[in-house]
């Protein structure tokens, strides 16, 4: 039992200082099984090892270090009888750059993981791939850099052999851009894509994700633009690949801190826009129509303010105005000054001033009176309702059928006629409660005298034919119910 348990030993013995003498000549540690640690030891370069290593390393580790290019042809001769390196660790270094790629020959290993956290990285190392390795599955982190987007074919252009499971982490880099087709081809056949705290503002709806049940997409930390350019996302699948980290919106202002997911499509509304082109407005008199040349998706998220400089002098027709979404009509004009028609499109993800030129036809004459000359906004709001204000008045306006209008001449600010129509509806009601209230009482009154007659009919039949005699006057007498008939005089006392 000694014998053996001595022979374990020195076994032991050996194999360790055999490991340990691999890192003879470096400043790297090999005390550990498998394990090649050279971490903080200010490193450029691979330093050259004068040992071979065989088989399959755990982890070749040179975080913490100065390099600024890895190359891994460095790792030479000593290294071509290592099969895999499970994690290879370059995080906290300088990097910008990867010399060669990995497993280009059999002189240069491949690995499982690869850890290129905190670096200098501005855009992906396409080099860092195993170009030729066995079909396994990969794992790359490069967070903490500053890449700025994930090219097309980035992948599928630097490996050669199908990858069973791809793990891309790209944490807290600034990546604003995802080209549609960076994940496509037939390299990849399952991904899990993590770019959490990145500057995504939008993927495009062609933005190919291979398919497969265990796909997963980590949205969350990216201000989201949630506008109309953003809404099919609300048919596909990210839901269910981002339910891990769900992303939230950052615009437009109202949806902010918001769950993408949770919204409905009428939510995802763009800022209005202008084709820019716009065409000199000759007003005439009488009626006039101008159309504010705005979009928005939809439409109907649009308030629409109209502003402009009018006369509502008296002694001429009323001036009319009529609006309904982005389209306004100006209609008894007899005068017009020399200022422009103003109309300004808003919704809550952002606003447009449109400046529409005009000018007046010969039969409009400038308003002269500066002191009748009022600014006058009216506004189209996106729910159907409008309103109207002149200098200091503010009204709403009345809404029919879509149509807003408002009559200006005498201040009057309602509907065109709607206001007489209202008051003439309130004087209407009132004196028919008045009439109801007469005939109420009216009716009261004969129902009493109906119930005393009913009472009494001898009295009242006697009080009436005495009062129908020659010149026979009797005094009234009033009846009182459930009281015996006064007594009646008789033809002769009369």
């Amino acid at each position: 039992m000694f014998r053996c348990s001595l022979l374990v030993f020195v076994c032991f013995a050996v194999s360790r200082t055999t490991m340990c003498q691999q890192c003879d000549g470096t400043p790297c540690d090999c005390s550990q099984p498998d394990v090649v640690d050279c971490s903080g030891r200010g490193l450029r370069k691979i330093p050259t090892f004068r040992n071979y290593f065989s088989g399959r390393l755990k982890l070749m580790n040179f975080s913490n270090n100065y390099f600024e290019t890895f190359d891994p042809n460095d790792f030479g001769f000593h290294f071509i009888g290592v099969s895999t390196i499970e994690v290879l660790d370059l995080s906290n270094n300088q990097l910008t750059s990867i010399a060669n790629s990995f497993a280009k020959t059999n002189m240069v290993p491949s690995y499982d993981k690869l850890d290129l956290s905190s670096n200098n990285f501005t855009a992906f190392p396409g080099k860092a791939l195993p170009l030729q390795f066995s079909r396994v599955d990969l794992e790359i982190d490069i967070s903490n850099n500053q890449l700025t987007s994930l090219p097309m074919h980035f992948v599928a252009n630097n490996v050669m052999n199908r990858i069973p499971l791809l793990t891309l982490t790209a944490r807290n880099n600034l990546i604003d851009h995802i080209h549609p087709l960076a994940f496509a081809g037939d390299i990849i056949t399952e991904l899990r894509l993590d770019l959490i705290n990145n500057q995504l503002t939008n993927i495009s709806e062609d933005f190919f994700f291979p398919v497969s049940q265990n796909r997963e997409f980590k949205m969350s930390g990216n201000p989201w633009n949630c506008d109309c350019n953003f809404r099919w996302i609300l048919t596909s699948d990210f839901r269910e690949m981002s339910s891990s980290s769900p992303p939230l919106c950052n615009d437009p202002l109202p949806l902010r801190t918001r769950n993408l997911f949770y919204l409905s499509a009428s939510d995802f509304v763009c800022s209005p826009q202008t084709d820019g082109v716009r065409e000199e407005i000759t007003v005439t008199k009488g009626d006039n129509f101008f159309m504010c040349p705005v979009t928005a998706d939809p439409q109907s998220s649009l308030d629409i303010t109209w502003s402009f400089s009018m006369s509502c002098q008296s002694g001429s027709k009323p001036l009319k105005i009529t609006v309904e979404s982005n389209e306004v009509a100006i209609k008894n004009v007899t005068c017009f000054p020399q200022s422009n028609v103003t109309c300004t499109a808003e919704n809550y993800a952002g606003s447009i001033e449109i400046d529409l030129s005009t000018s007046r036809a010969a039969s409009v004459e400038p308003c002269y009176d500066d002191n009748d000359i009022k600014l006058i906004t009216v506004t189209h709001r996106s729910d159907g309702a409008a309103t109207y204000s002149e200098e200091n008045i503010v009204s709403n306006m009345n809404t029919s059928r879509g149509d807003d209008q408002v009559q200006l001449l005498g201040r009057d600010t309602g509907n065109s006629g709607g206001n007489g129509w209202f008051v003439f509806l309130i004087l209407l009601v009132v004196l028919s409660i008045l009439v109801c209230v007469a005939l109420g009482a009216y009716y009261i009154h004969l129902w009493k005298k109906l119930k005393v007659s009913e009472e009494f009919p001898e009295y009242f039949e006697t009080y009436t034919a005495f009062s129908s005699t020659n010149n026979c006057t009797i005094s009234p007498i009033k009846p009182r119910r459930l009281a015996p008939p006064p007594p009646i005089k008789k033809w002769s006392e009369c």
